[in-house]
């Protein structure tokens, strides 16, 4: 395509249409629409629902937020991953939002219509899963970590990233992460 000739709609997966509201709480109590940091409904079952709607406003590309299996629930903000921003499995779509097959669904409709999909995606990080309260010491990285106990999923799920624990010897060995603290002043 000419991407200038584009019309794109940019949509969070989770706050655009409930397609199918048997995906939306997953047994953790996480569906509350009408809170902020909790997740709304929206799926890919009602992106596909709503591509008809989506071409009569002329739109003929998606950007979608990202769909991959997310952390639930960070207990530590308080927040749950609706968004799409805290990958544990890239491999995976997230249960809130539908399966494989619903993610072939949608690209299938929107070809049929002459659409596009851009699917954003997470590259440089995973959900948040460790924080160092207290100082940080670049020479002993294991001081003052801390690997979040209030998770849902309690790691990530896919390999290496479940890997995540710096004081379990396995994962310290396999040094998949940096181990560094959050960046606090972004003109260092």
């Amino acid at each position: 395509p000419i991407w200038q000739d584009q019309i794109m709609y940019s949509l969070m997966i989770d706050h655009f249409n409930d397609g199918d509201p048997s995906r939306n709480d997953q047994g953790f109590g996480l569906y509350r629409p009408q809170v902020e940091g909790f997740y709304s409904g929206g799926d890919i079952p009602g992106i596909t629902q709503k591509i008809s709607y989506l071409k009569d406003l002329g739109v003929t590309t998606l950007l979608i937020s990202p769909p991959v299996a997310n952390q639930w629930w960070n207990g530590w903000l308080k927040s749950t991953g609706y968004h799409g921003y805290w990958p544990v499995n890239f491999r995976e779509v997230d249960a809130h939002y539908g399966s494989l097959e619903d993610y072939k669904t949608l690209v299938s409709t929107l070809h049929t219509n002459n659409m596009y999909l851009i699917q954003d995606a997470v590259l440089n990080h995973v959900a948040p899963y460790y924080e160092y309260i207290g100082d940080y010491d670049p020479k002993d990285k294991t001081k003052n970590y801390h690997l979040n106990q209030e998770s849902i999923p309690k790691i990530p799920t896919q390999a290496p990233f479940n890997q995540i624990d710096l004081l379990n010897a396995a994962d310290a060995k396999a040094n998949i992460y940096h181990w560094t603290p959050q960046i606090t002043d972004y003109s260092d």
